[in-house]
């Protein structure tokens, strides 16, 4: 499978990755920043952020980072989170 076909449909062995991953950066996450008020996360290999029509590991992180700091105790704390997003093709990881 090439690179160009690989992101257009999320397989059945990424769909059970990208579950794993959002159940463990929900779980984790507030516990971490409850103890430490920040973090860095790196997504290396991260993707274009979907395969297909579903979230990849960045959109996955983007969104629950989103929701867990906007809780109201995390949101006292004023934790910091710095993401890096590295990727081989340069394209998926510029902004």
């Amino acid at each position: 499978m090439s690179t160009e076909t690989f992101f257009e449909k999320q397989t059945i062995l990424t769909a059970g990755k990208t579950l794993i991953y959002e159940k463990y950066i929900t779980g984790y996450l507030p516990k971490l920043l409850m103890k430490f008020s920040t973090c860095i996360i790196a997504d290396l290999f991260c993707g274009p952020g979907y395969n297909g029509n579903k979230k990849g590991s960045p959109i996955i992180l983007l969104e629950q980072l989103n929701y867990i700091l906007s809780s109201q105790i995390l949101a006292k704390k004023r934790c910091k989170v710095e993401v890096i997003f590295n990727d081989q093709s340069k394209e998926f990881i510029q902004y």
